[in-house]
């Protein structure tokens, strides 16, 4: 086996290694792993996306927000990072930043991006544009989909809302 085969068999094995310390709720595992698959593979964003929900979850808020702002850096174009740093934005009482955030995947139709801002723009009181994107969300969400119910439930709510 060549020494890089070895790496990335240790970078998994750290890696599923770390997934099962969050499984198993204990975070200071998880992170040990992440901290030395990391040190192993620098640019592994899947280590990075789950440092930084740890950190979030842990109330490092701040150090969450970095570690997802770092990922974006690293690939623009990545959803879920983009999702995670919005929500960080949300959590940290900056509704506006994370509408900024989220803005690029409003407009090319990500449902995540669609329901999120949903909730921030509802939570705010714009029930109306609230409405306009979770009507297009719950048009892209088939029953399949992971959101499709609880796009189904905001556009139910949003929409009771008004006529009260």
């Amino acid at each position: 086996m060549t020494e890089a085969g070895s790496v990335s068999k240790d970078v998994r094995e750290l890696l599923s290694s770390a997934v099962a310390h969050v499984k198993a709720g204990n975070l200071d595992g998880a992170m040990a792993a992440l901290k030395e698959l990391l040190e192993r593979d620098p640019k592994n964003e899947i280590a990075l996306g789950l440092l930084a929900a740890i950190w979030c979850d842990l109330g490092l808020v701040q150090k969450g927000t970095q570690g997802f702002k770092e990922l974006l850096a690293r690939d623009p174009g990545n959803p879920l990072a983009r999702i995670q740093l919005g929500l960080t934005q949300r959590a940290d009482g900056k509704p506006e930043l994370a509408l900024a955030t989220w803005e690029q995947g409003v407009e090319t139709g990500d449902i995540g991006a669609l329901y999120w801002s949903a909730v921030v723009k509802y939570e705010n009181g714009a029930a109306e544009e609230a409405l306009k994107m979770l009507t297009r969300a719950a048009a892209l969400t088939g029953p399949a989909h992971p959101l499709h119910e609880a796009v189904q439930q905001l556009l139910m709510l949003v929409e009771s809302s008004r006529r009260s």
